[in-house]
């Protein structure tokens, strides 16, 4: 490994940044089965930030002695057609499969160090991080309440809206992981004009969708049964609807979700705009598979992870799907791939509509 070169880039194929997420959990098996399809690499270069000797500890225990990575010190070492991996430490780590400890929560926060660190530093193009959930980051003893606190201390960012995605549909949402007796409260006009902004953009620059339709979802039940809207319809949705649509953007809503999503309406638009987590989580989990994926929009780079948990208790049974993962790996690459087309056709940022908030 001293004598490595970086590897000339031959193609534009994303450099792909990955974290291992728990070591005593699902990721290995989902980083073997998925780099076992060699197909994959026709996508992206992946770069693993994880432990070879953590590997093969799984590797053993899955009978999947027959893959390997490709060990390298940096991103620029990598093999575009193989399944590239950092050690983030070289120290003995203790395995405990199916257990949340102390040690796998320092590991997964180690890898998410070094991934970020490579990021910043313009060594990889995108970044998709296997479940790490909340807990490692209290028993890692940081300052950080989730993953989504601690990318935007690590990017440095103030914001960013998350989008649950699949094939077929895209929701995002206004609110984050907040008590529900504060949800009303911050959903202000402001911050919902600003959303639809951020939709808007994201669909036309993230997902090369050209001239988006949205909805917005409302935060009282039977709003449009009954004719009526409830407060925080007519003060804070409504007037921030309008003033989008004044602005050029086509924006619809709000609708009640029970109605919006029993009637399948959510197929005639490119993002809905939901007004806190279980609203727009629940329907995606109910009408579509268990492979969505995350991308928090708007940062300076591509960030995506698989919505799932890390599923502790399949821990070396080989029965996990490495669908969402693949799923997450491959939808950063399109975002970069996109991201690239929009700056080469329009080589200038679009207008936002929330600029004022900014």
């Amino acid at each position: 490994m001293d004598n490595q070169q970086p590897a000339q880039r031959k193609s534009s194929k994303p450099v792909i940044g990955i974290t291992h997420g728990n070591i005593n959990g699902v990721s290995y098996e989902i980083l073997i089965k998925t780099f076992s399809d060699s197909r994959i690499f026709d996508f992206f270069t992946p770069v693993v930030y994880g432990s070879s000797k953590v590997a093969s500890y799984h590797r053993k225990v899955l009978k999947r002695e027959d893959f390997s990575f490709n060990l390298v010190k940096k991103p620029d070492f990598a093999n575009a057609r193989r399944a590239n991996i950092i050690n983030i430490t070289d120290n003995e780590i203790r395995i405990e499969m199916g257990r949340q400890t102390e040690e796998a929560a320092n590991m997964s926060i180690l890898a998410l160090d070094n991934a970020f660190h490579d990021i910043m530093a313009g060594g990889l193009d995108a970044l998709v991080s296997l479940p790490v959930g909340s807990k490692p980051f209290k028993l890692a003893k940081t300052r950080f309440r989730d993953f989504d606190d601690y990318l935007l201390a690590s990017l440095k960012a103030d914001d960013t809206l998350l989008f649950i995605v699949n094939d077929f549909i895209k929701i995002g949402f206004v609110t984050g992981h907040i008590p529900f007796k504060n949800i009303a409260e911050s959903v202000t006009e402001e911050m919902v004009h600003k959303r639809i902004g951020q939709m808007h953009e994201s669909l036309v620059v993230d997902f090369g969708v050209p001239s988006p339709r949205i909805a917005v979802l409302s935060l009282n039940p039977h709003c449009e049964v009954l004719n009526e809207t409830g407060e925080e319809e007519k003060v804070q949705l409504i007037p921030a609807i309008k003033k989008a649509v004044e602005a050029g953007l086509e924006v619809h809503g709000p609708y009640a979700p029970d109605r919006f999503f029993g009637s399948g309406d959510y197929k005639k638009f490119d993002g809905i705009l939901a007004l806190y987590h279980d609203q727009g989580l629940l329907p995606f989990r109910t009408i579509s598979d268990d492979y969505g994926v995350l991308y928090y929009s708007g940062l300076p780079c591509v960030v995506t992870q698989p919505a799932q948990e890390s599923s502790l208790e399949l821990a070396g049974k080989g029965e996990f799907s490495p669908d969402a993962a693949r799923n997450a790996m491959v939808l950063a690459a399109r975002i970069v791939e996109n991201q690239r087309r929009y700056a080469h056709d329009f080589a200038q940022s679009p207008v936002s509509i929330h600029s004022e908030d900014k």
